[in-house]
């Protein structure tokens, strides 16, 4: 359970994974922050670029909705009604800005 600044660079090109199936590696600057890498070397974009067509939205939903709202919070701090909550706006918006069709 190594502890390391995680930075994109890191995350871009993280060291090689030998004789276990996995490593978790720990930020040192957000508690409860970690990158898992595999000795397949999957990781979460390159992996799913392949596999779904629309990971770009998975992509702007973690910028656009996710990270500025928790960015600096700590899991144990994001608690079920902060979960409830975001789904519920997140879909009253996307409600109020998908047209309806009345014929």
């Amino acid at each position: 359970m190594p502890k390391v600044h995680l930075t994109q660079q890191f995350a871009d090109n993280p060291p090689i994974v030998k004789n276990k199936p996995k490593m978790d590696y720990f930020d040192t600057l957000v508690p409860g922050f970690l990158l898992e890498v595999r000795s397949t070397g999957n990781r979460y974009f390159p992996h799913i670029k392949v596999y779904k067509r629309s990971w770009n939205m998975d992509k702007a939903m973690i910028e656009r909705q996710i990270l500025p709202r928790w960015g600096n919070a700590r899991i144990s701090e994001i608690i079920k009604q902060d979960i409830q909550d975001f789904q519920a706006g997140f879909i009253l918006k996307t409600l109020i800005s998908t047209p309806v069709w009345i014929s």
